[in-house]
């Protein structure tokens, strides 16, 4: 678990917080793509949970622009609630 989604459990009524390792396996472990395929199950997830009107916030050290810039999924991010979660 990351230090900063430890830091947040409990205090964010609003949304739900996620650790990257839920979604760690072999098949998704290609350093020679930046790892595309873990970062778009991800956002597709995270999107999927947004349907339901929940906010999501995904943790993980690797989440770095150039892993997360080439996604599809990455359209439907939005980080219009980032101020407020005061981020």
């Amino acid at each position: 678990m990351t230090a900063v989604l430890r830091t947040l459990l409990g205090k964010l009524e609003r949304a739900i917080l996620l650790e990257a390792d839920l979604l760690r396996r072999p098949e998704v472990d290609q350093p020679e793509n930046n790892y595309r395929d873990f970062f778009e199950s991800w956002l597709r997830l995270a999107e999927n949970i947004n349907q339901s009107g929940q906010l999501v916030m995904l943790f993980n050290a690797g989440a770095i622009p150039p892993n997360v810039k080439p996604c599809v999924k990455r359209r439907y991010g939005d980080s219009s609630n980032q101020e407020e979660f005061g981020l």
